[in-house]
């Protein structure tokens, strides 16, 4: 079922919650802080007495949001269960993008209730709540919570802050709206400490991340008479300086905030796979990089999307580069033809 009646929709989320017993979230691979944020927050408030409430983390959780979470949280794989009330799907855009152990099934449920802020959402559950205006799933729970008179205590409050703080880039992105800042205030009247969140995810980096960064920025190149950046980090620079993969979050902001630069991409090299991870950010609102993530089967919102591709570096490259620039054409070409440069070229 999908409904554009977001109180119907959500009063039947809480009628759900309330009517079952067992529960089962699941959030997309490589989560980011909107993510994990989300499950955290969730979890902590279905967890009350009689309930049960078991969360698929999936896989390694970037080093700088393992304060959201308890070691004895975080489980590997799920208990051993016929069919559960309802899975909730958090953040999660199609199936691909499910935990990898689930090889893009669903585990057997009575309900499945999808909640998400991706307009490109193709997951059909038997509850849909989409709302590509919000800036965060983290909003979107906030909202849930406090429609549905949910304690918001200062845990549930800091992982939904935190949600909302990094999928907004500090509340500097294009998708921070007034409705993000006042739910920011509240969180914060809840007991979230902005500067206690600010300094576990920007702050609390290790030197060996810092070495990687520098080597990534060794590689920065510009193409499209400068509106184009990137950079990139392969496998070897992983093996030599035995980081993650994880620890090139937030790597893509650094090409974003070039003067000039529209459009920032880092590659990213698998260490056991021949793939290519490609993350793209938009400075403004008229280069949608959603549009150049979904030519290769990824997708994102319009200033931050991502994709995988097969193969090495090079080539890679070569492939999104191209889609870049036609983006960046069409962007032109729309920009060109609309009223607003038609009364400036006149006047």
């Amino acid at each position: 079922m999908k409904s554009h009646d977001v109180n119907l929709i959500q009063n039947k989320i809480i009628e759900a919650i309330r009517n079952n017993l067992v529960f089962l979230l699941l959030t997309h691979v490589n989560p980011d802080g909107d993510a994990l944020g989300s499950l955290v927050a969730m979890r902590r408030v279905l967890a009350g007495p009689g309930k049960e409430c078991s969360v698929l983390f999936p896989g390694e959780i970037p080093p700088q949001y393992r304060f959201l979470i308890a070691a004895e949280e975080i489980v590997p794989s799920l208990p051993p269960r016929q069919k559960w009330d309802v899975v909730f799907l958090l953040d999660i855009p199609s199936a691909s993008r499910l935990p990898v152990s689930l090889r893009g099934e669903v585990p057997p449920c009575k309900e499945l209730i999808n909640i998400d802020h991706h307009a490109t959402n193709d997951i059909d559950g038997t509850l849909n709540w989409i709302d590509p205006s919000a800036s965060s799933v983290g909003e979107m729970l906030f909202r849930l919570f406090d429609d549905a008179g949910y304690a918001i205590s200062p845990h549930v409050a800091t992982a939904l802050y935190t949600a909302i703080l990094t999928d907004t880039g500090s509340f500097q992105f294009p998708n921070t709206t007034s409705f993000s800042l006042k739910v920011a205030a509240c969180l914060v009247d809840y007991g979230a400490d902005p500067a206690y969140v600010a300094d576990k995810v920007y702050g609390s980096h290790s030197v060996r991340k810092y070495r990687l960064l520098g080597r990534a920025l060794e590689t920065l190149q510009t193409c499209c008479s400068g509106r184009v950046a990137y950079m990139w980090v392969t496998k070897e620079m992983l093996q030599e300086l035995g980081a993650s993969i994880v620890q090139t979050d937030g790597f893509v902001d650094y090409p974003r905030e070039i003067e000039g630069v529209e459009v920032a991409i880092l590659f990213k090299q698998e260490t056991d796979k021949e793939e290519v991870k490609v993350s793209l950010r938009s400075r403004g609102k008229l280069v949608e990089v959603r549009r150049v993530a979904e030519k290769f089967h990824g997708g994102g919102h319009p200033a931050a999307a991502a994709c995988t591709l097969t193969g090495s570096v090079d080539p890679v490259q070569q492939r999104v580069l191209q889609a870049v620039a036609e983006e960046i054409a069409r962007a032109d070409a729309v920009a060109s033809a609309s009223p607003a440069s038609e009364t400036s070229s006149k006047g």
